[in-house]
């Protein structure tokens, strides 16, 4: 993978795990007496209805429970990504550009990472 592609997917990783993190940290300091202000910081990211928020500890997280899907699958997708483009040895062969081929690699390599859990 090229190092350009490798870090802006550090970067992009990096901002959702802040957010959802510091979404939990933020629910969790609000669990033990700090303010509900500090949901404000949140906003720039998510409208924080409390109505579609989870709740962690008895109280609503600051941003909604689409958005932490969104940020979470992100996150994963970008973990998962990094770790089967490691294992894809990419010929370069005109063959094996083809559709089937590569859905035939991919499909080895879900089986590979089912069989390695």
């Amino acid at each position: 993978m090229k190092r350009d592609t490798l870090i802006v997917g550090a970067v992009i990783a990096a901002i959702a795990a802040a957010i959802v993190g510091g979404s939990v940290v933020c629910t969790w300091a609000i669990a033990h007496g700090a303010s509900m202000q500090w949901r404000i910081l949140f906003r720039l990211f998510c409208h924080g209805i409390p109505s579609r928020c989870l709740t962690l500890w008895s109280v609503p997280m600051p941003i909604c429970a689409r958005c932490t899907a969104i940020y979470g699958g992100l996150l994963a997708g970008i973990v998962l990504m990094r770790l089967m483009v490691d294992r894809i040895a990419f010929e370069s062969r005109p063959e094996d550009g083809t559709i089937v081929h590569l859905q035939k690699r991919l499909e080895l390599e879900e089986n590979a990472l089912l069989a390695a859990l």
